[in-house]
């Protein structure tokens, strides 16, 4: 959408998620899971409060993009509407298991992605770039605002995960975030390089399905299926931290299931493209202030 410019924003987006993440490594002994704190000094019950309404959002976006995967392989009517309470149930009994398969079907899935991500590039080889409109000084200065926000918001999503991945206050801390930052940046230029050379599919809510469509029939099938299953995982662990959160608040197992599939389904009725463009940065930006500034200024001597 900023042509150029984006190039520069994504490596902003991913100097903040790295900054965050090496924040949550170092401090990862005062928080044992997303929502449950050790420390009330560090995150309060506003803190707390954000941080579920953002894992909600995510949650009724994802179950709002599962629903339109089925919706593109399944010829039935309102069969979105089937597939997003469906894919939320899906995902609820799959969080009552391990979750270390997710680890090892989402690098398959990264992997696979990549794969072909570099063949639709190569595919599209020697075409002549659409050339992008200048965004103005303002659309530029909110964009960068909004990369700070895209950042914050999904490292808040995986503070349980990016604290358990800590060593303290160690050097080891700190590169393992720079690399996570770095993979993060090098990711999403290779995304980018792609959707630049098709600025017309910007508004697309799943630009990638319309490049693989371009490999036929089995191709246009195994991006939606691929896609389907990164998104199920997602939910799936969404749902399980959801899931503990609530758990460890003192709710009862049917409350629980009803807060977590309700909320998630009430949320996910805004559709994906609507809770992608208005909700997820400035949801990130309200993390930033409410649940990260405090616990910087908490921990401002480690720094």
């Amino acid at each position: 959408k900023y042509g150029h410019h984006s190039w520069w924003l994504i490596f902003l987006s991913g100097i903040t998620m790295m900054l965050l993440c090496d924040i949550l490594m170092r401090n990862g002994n005062c928080i044992k899971s997303v929502c449950t704190l050790s420390e009330k000094r560090l995150m309060g019950n506003a803190a707390q409060f954000v941080l579920l309404m953002v894992l909600f959002t995510l949650c009724g976006s994802m179950a709002s993009a599962a629903g339109h995967m089925v919706q593109l392989i399944v010829p039935v009517r309102h069969a979105y509407w089937i597939g997003l309470p469906g894919s939320l149930c899906i995902a609820w009994l799959i969080a009552k298991g391990s979750p270390k398969p997710f680890s090892v079907i989402s690098t398959a899935l990264m992997a696979l992605f990549l794969g072909m991500t570099f063949l639709a590039l190569h595919q599209n080889r020697g075409e002549e770039t659409v050339l992008i409109p200048s965004p103005s000084s303002f659309a530029l200065m909110k964009a960068a605002v909004y990369a700070v926000g895209y950042g914050a918001m999904n490292v808040a999503v995986s503070i349980s995960v990016m604290c358990q991945s800590g060593c303290g206050r160690s050097r080891t801390s700190d590169r393992r975030a720079a690399c996570f930052g770095l993979c993060m940046c090098a990711l999403l230029f290779i995304s980018n390089a792609l959707y630049l050379q098709h600025p017309q599919k910007m508004n697309d809510a799943f630009p990638i399905i319309g490049f693989f469509a371009l490999f036929g029939k089995r191709g246009y099938i195994a991006c939606v299926a691929l896609l389907y299953v990164a998104i199920l995982t997602t939910l799936s662990a969404l749902v399980s931290t959801l899931r503990s959160s609530l758990e460890a608040r003192g709710l009862s197992p049917v409350l629980n299931a009803l807060a977590t599939l309700g909320l998630s389904t009430a949320v996910s009725l805004i559709g994906f493209a609507g809770i992608v463009n208005h909700l997820y940065a400035p949801g990130g930006l309200v993390c930033l202030v409410m649940v990260f500034l405090p616990m910087i200024k908490q921990n401002k001597k480690a720094y």
